[in-house]
């Protein structure tokens, strides 16, 4: 089956896209820098469906790629390939927000084990990305 056409004028999201912050959302109101400042990444979204993301988090490196879909506010990721085998064949949800240069997505589920520690049921990430020209 082949990725859907985007057209980049309806899809705000085509492009490339450099990390800026992350930050770990507790279920009791808390917030966590759990990287700190020291992370760095790119996220790009191609007009044909395809997405990719490289993420270095201090000495921690996240990847993954495949399609993507949006409806709504959400985005989807359908990831075909990734760092983690676990990751492979799933789809990972993304409530989407962008303003002006910057977009913000907000995790479904909470942040992996093998990245933060010490995640609860409830929690989420808030990745803020801004659009490398």
């Amino acid at each position: 089956m082949s990725a859907p056409v985007r057209n980049e004028v309806s899809n705000p999201l085509v492009g490339t896209w450099r990390l800026v912050s992350w930050e770990v959302k507790k279920a009791d109101g808390g917030v966590q820098l759990p990287f700190g400042q020291n992370l760095d990444g790119y996220l790009g979204y191609t007009r044909h469906g395809r997405m990719s993301a490289f993420m270095r988090l201090q000495e921690k490196f996240v990847f993954y790629a495949g399609t993507y879909d949006i409806e709504g506010n959400e985005v989807t990721h359908h990831v075909s390939v990734a760092d983690r085998l676990s990751t492979e064949g799933m789809d990972l949800v993304r409530t989407l927000s962008i303003s002006g240069n910057r977009l913000t997505l907000l995790t479904a589920e909470p942040p992996p084990r093998t990245l933060v520690e010490d995640t609860a049921t409830g929690d989420t990430s808030l990745l803020t990305w801004v659009r490398v020209p």
